[in-house]
């Protein structure tokens, strides 16, 4: 495991080293781009629990690396947090995954605004049937739903949270947290 990381981390050095940090024509980040496609697919396919960690915690390097560029690999980025978001190993490294993708694509995640707040929502869920007393997790959900509200305009996360909790079909215990998540965002 540690002979892993340690080829992941010598691979992002190498990637700063042979590509130029300024911007200077399309073809810019071609490397960093074709690293990014293979370790999302990878990351898919894989069945190991610690590699697929592994893999989801230095995307978030190449993330930072590109800033608005990996927003080529957006949707992948989704379809890779969609189906890591359900393990519960792996949901921490997706949700960190999640806050960087909505950190550093702030200006371009009001378009995907609903299929992000699908995940969000789905998340929650998870987290009361497995982690309900996992603070960090809860806590570091909030952060992502926090980023996503600053990310959209015309208060789309606390209209969508509302209508969640008007919902008379949801379980009491789901509204409860939902509303949790409205009032963190109500207090900012």
């Amino acid at each position: 495991m540690i002979f892993f990381e340690c080829l992941l981390s010598t691979t992002y050095r190498w990637l700063i080293l042979i590509e130029n940090e300024v911007y200077s024509g399309k073809h810019l980040f071609i490397r960093t781009s074709q690293l990014i496609e293979r370790f999302i697919r990878d990351c898919l396919l894989e069945t190991n629990i610690d590699y697929r960690c592994l893999l989801l915690r230095i995307l978030r390097f190449y993330i930072n690396r590109l800033q608005l560029f990996a927003i080529r690999h957006f949707n992948h980025f989704i379809e890779l947090i969609n189906d890591s978001i359900d393990h519960r190993l792996l949901r921490s490294d997706s949700l960190q995954l999640f806050l960087t993708i909505l950190q550093v694509f702030k200006p371009r995640i009001h378009v995907h605004r609903s299929d992000l707040m699908k995940i969000i929502i789905r998340c929650l869920f998870q987290i009361i049937h497995d982690d309900k007393s996992n603070t960090s997790i809860i806590n570091l959900l909030k952060k992502c739903l926090k980023e996503l509200h600053a990310s959209t305009r015309e208060n789309y996360v606390p209209d969508a949270l509302k209508s969640l909790i008007d919902t008379s079909q949801l379980d009491v215990t789901y509204r409860e947290y939902l509303q949790q998540c409205l009032d963190t965002l109500q207090e900012d």
